[in-house]
C-alpha cells in the first residue's frame, strides 16, 4: 500500500506540478488548476490502472497474482465463463516494472491530451488498445497478455499524426516510420530470446511488439478516418 501511495503521488505531482511553456514570453504561466483539468484523463488512467495492479496484486504492488492472470489476463481463448478478458486484459499489468514503464509513456502522451481535448484523448486509447487484442492469435505458441502498451502506442502514433494540416505524404511517411520501427524492435527482440514476444507467464514476460503495431496503426488510421474539426 505504501509503495503504491508513492508511486501514485509521484504521478500525479510531477504531471501537475510541470506546467507547459506559454506561447509568448509574457503570458504567463498557466495555473496548477488549469494544468490539472488540462490533463485529467492522463491522470484518471494512471491512477485506474495503478489501482487495478494493487489489487490484482494483493496489495503487494509487486507482481499481479497468478489467479489474477488466470482471471483477467488473455489467452486468446473465449471462456464462457470468462467472457471479460478481452476487454480486462488492457487494465492489468504483470509486475512493477511492467506498470511503471507504461505510466511514464502516459504521462509523457499528456502533451497529446493538452492538444486534443480528453474526449479525442480517450477515443484514441480506446479504438488502439481494442485494436492490440488480435495479437494474441497471431503467435506460433500460446501467449498470455495483458497491459494498456498498445493503446499508448496508438496515443504516440497520433501525436505525430494528429494535425488538420498534415498531408497524404506526410501520414505515409508516419505510417512508414512505426512500421519500420515494428520491423527492429521485433528483430532485437528475435534475436535477445530467440523465439517471438508477446509471451506473458507467471515467471517472465516478453514484450509484444504485435500488439504494439496493431495500437498504433489503428491510432494512425482513427486520426486519418476522423481528422479533429
Amino acid at each position: 500500500m505504501i509503495l503504491f501511495l508513492v508511486v501514485t503521488a509521484i504521478y500525479t505531482g510531477l504531471l501537475v506540478a510541470i506546467r507547459p511553456a506559454s506561447a509568448s514570453l509574457k503570458a504567463p504561466p498557466i495555473s496548477y488548476a488549469e494544468n490539472f483539468r488540462s490533463i485529467r484523463a492522463s491522470l484518471g488512467c494512471g491512477f485506474a490502472i495503478a489501482l487495478i495492479f494493487l489489487f490484482s496484486s494483493h496489495l503487494s504492488f509487486f507482481q499481479t497474482d497468478v489467479v489474477m492472470l488466470d482471471l483477467f489476463a488473455f489467452t486468446g481463448r473465449f471462456d464462457s465463463a470468462k467472457v471479460w478478458q478481452p476487454l480486462t486484459h488492457l487494465l492489468l499489468h504483470f509486475d512493477l516494472l511492467h506498470l511503471l514503464s507504461n505510466l511514464g509513456l502516459l504521462g509523457l502522451l499528456t502533451v497529446y491530451e493538452r492538444r486534443v481535448g480528453h474526449a479525442r484523448y480517450l477515443a484514441v486509447l480506446a479504438v488502439a488498445g481494442l485494436a492490440s487484442i488480435p495479437s494474441v492469435w497471431m503467435y506460433s505458441e500460446p501467449v498470455l497478455v495483458c497491459g494498456i502498451s498498445g493503446g499508448l502506442l496508438g496515443l504516440a502514433a497520433a501525436y505525430f499524426t494528429d494535425h488538420k494540416e498534415l498531408s497524404r505524404r506526410e501520414w505515409a511517411v508516419a505510417v512508414v516510420v512505426f512500421l519500420a520501427l515494428f520491423l527492429i524492435l521485433s528483430l532485437i527482440d528475435e534475436i535477445r530470446t530467440g523465439g517471438p514476444g508477446g509471451a506473458a507467464g507467471p515467471l517472465s514476460y516478453q514484450i509484444d511488439h504485435i500488439g504494439h503495431l496493431l495500437g498504433a496503426a489503428a491510432g494512425l488510421v482513427y486520426c486519418r478516418l476522423r481528422p479533429r474539426d
